[in-house]
This record gives C-alpha cells, structure tokens and sequence, in this order.
C-alpha cells in the first residue's frame, strides 16, 4: 500500500475510533486504558496473538475491527 494511502488509513480509523469513544461515553460505557506503556505492549501482544498477526501486520486486522464496530454502532 502506498504511503499516502496508508496515512489516510490511519486517520480513517482514528476517526472511526473517535466516534467509537464519543459513543461510549454518551452512552456511559467505561473504556479502560492500560496503565502505562507495559501494560499497553502487553495487550497488543495479546491482541496479536488472537488474531494471530505479527504485531507489525496488526493494523489492517484492528482497522477492520474498528469499521466492524462502527458499522454496528450505527445501526
């Protein structure tokens, strides 16, 4: 994928997870962070592992997810 393409990926999903966030609180959802920077490697590692990608390889597999998730939200 080129670089620029990859970029707007990005900023695709971090909207996506905005709005995913913005939702949850509306919605009084708690959303736990890790933490501190162990804790976060930690669960990416687990995330990794689960969806059995490198950690290098995990973007598109969460991007995914996040547009999964929005796509529900927005029902």
């Amino acid at each position: 994928m080129p670089y620029s393409a990859r970029i707007k990926a990005a900023e695709d999903c971090e909207r996506r997870l905005t709005y995913l966030m913005n939702k949850c609180r509306e919605s009084r959802i708690r959303v736990i962070q890790p933490k501190d920077i162990g804790d976060y490697k930690r669960r990416i590692t687990i995330i990794a592992e689960e969806k059995r990608r490198a950690v290098n390889l995990l973007f598109d597999a969460l991007d995914t997810d996040v547009q999964e998730k929005e796509k529900f939200v927005m029902l």
